[in-house]
């Protein structure tokens, strides 16, 4: 699934919400907090991915070691089936460890006092990076300004007084 949408399946797991308003909270915490520029600078993406291509050379060898007993006219099916299955099998096995990355986000976002109590370490490191807005975040306060949303400054009001003529 698409990356937003992987998100979205961390806040339906955890909080029980509906699609709709998980997908709202994850453009929120992806857009305002900050988590999600921290989250594509970590390296847990290049290691899964690493990880993928070792499955498929892995894949790729046991392909080559069946031609070894079972020959064929053609030997290409054999590693590209091999390399296709083992990216399949380590993609699936990954998949937990991606879903686990989000959830420590998502845990963060919504709750960094439980995570500074159970692992200290890992929340000192994401309340030091300077893109973090979690607080900012949770208080509310947003950097855009527009016709909809209003920064947490107050907002003036002025008195105008208007003549009109016929």
């Amino acid at each position: 699934p698409r990356p937003r949408v992987q998100w979205a399946f961390v806040y339906i797991a955890i909080y029980g919400d509906n699609f709709v308003t998980a997908g709202g909270k994850v453009a929120a915490m992806l857009g305002q907090s900050g988590m999600g520029a921290i989250a594509q600078s970590t390296l847990v993406y290049p290691v899964l991915n690493v990880g993928r291509l070792i499955g498929v050379a892995i894949g790729v060898g046991s392909g080559f070691l069946t031609l070894q007993t079972f020959i064929l006219a053609d030997q290409w099916p054999q590693p590209v089936i091999g390399g296709i299955a083992g990216f399949a099998v380590v993609s699936v096995a990954l998949s937990c460890v991606d879903a686990g990355n989000k959830c420590v986000y998502v845990c963060y976002v919504e709750a960094p006092e439980l995570l500074a109590q159970r692992i200290p370490e890992l929340s000192e490191a994401f309340a030091a990076d300077e893109r973090n807005k979690v607080q900012d975040f949770k208080r509310g306060v947003t950097n855009k300004v527009g016709p909809v949303e209003q920064s947490s400054a107050q907002a003036e009001v002025k008195e105008v007084e208007m003549i009109i003529k016929p």
